[in-house]
């Protein structure tokens, strides 16, 4: 996301026009445009590369004392351009606003779902066990996520976060539902190797023409066993 952009403009009338640069910084969550105004001797050739060159890509510079800084929210309806500033950058800055309103909007989504995300982290962590409940808690709160990236109104760094958080989660709960299969394949094998002793002792009961009216009873019970299992 970029939220810092450099314009050059001209402060002033016409024919007492001074040349100005602006820096211009989008904080997001709150909404708001934070602008720089540089001029005069602060504004030197080195100083504006080191704008371009680090500021924007957001390293810290230290500014000028006395720089004349403004703070106003982002509106659709409003020029960036502060009063009295004019530049034949207007055009760029536009279009850097329009996309500011966008970022603006999917920070408030991002906000809201990862707010809902740190609940579920919270719900899962606790978990001792595999919950059936809690999956489809997940699935349908990665639906939600899905359709709004769907339908593009997540950044593209918003969505891939909560994407890579939300695969976590899935990977908790897919951990605790393999634990929960291993505990049940153990058990079953256990019951199933007991019911196999059974039915062997049968069969030899049957090739030693046993009380077959008792063998009979006893091949009923573990059908019976077998029906409960399934």
């Amino acid at each position: 996301m970029k939220t810092k952009i450099l314009i050059k403009g001209k402060k002033g009338s016409e024919e007492t026009a001074k040349e100005v640069l602006c820096a211009f910084e989008l904080l997001p969550i709150e909404n708001m445009v934070k602008t720089w105004i540089f001029e005069g001797d602060s504004l030197t050739e080195d100083f504006s590369a080191l704008l371009s060159e680090k500021w924007t890509k957001g390293m810290h510079v230290p500014f000028p004392e006395g720089t004349e800084t403004l703070e106003s929210p982002l509106s659709a309806s409003k020029s960036l351009l502060p009063d009295g500033i004019s530049s034949d950058k207007a055009e760029e800055l536009g279009r850097m606003q329009t996309e500011w309103i966008f970022i603006v909007l999917s920070t408030k989504l991002f906000r809201n779902y990862e707010s809902e995300l740190n609940e579920l982290k919270d719900q899962i962590s606790t978990l001792t066990q595999y919950s059936k409940e809690k999956w489809d808690v997940m699935k349908n709160f990665w639906a939600k996520v899905q359709t709004q990236i769907n339908e593009k109104n997540l950044f593209r760094e918003h969505s891939n976060t909560l994407k890579n958080q939300t695969n976590v989660l899935f990977a908790q709960l897919k951990k605790l539902r393999s634990a929960q299969d291993a505990v049940f394949e153990t058990s079953a094998k256990e019951i199933y190797d007991k019911l196999m002793l059974k039915l062997i002792t049968l069969e030899e009961s049957t090739k030693q023409n046993e009380n077959l009216n008792k063998i009979f009873g006893d091949l009923k019970s573990l059908q019976l066993e077998l029906k409960m299992l399934n």
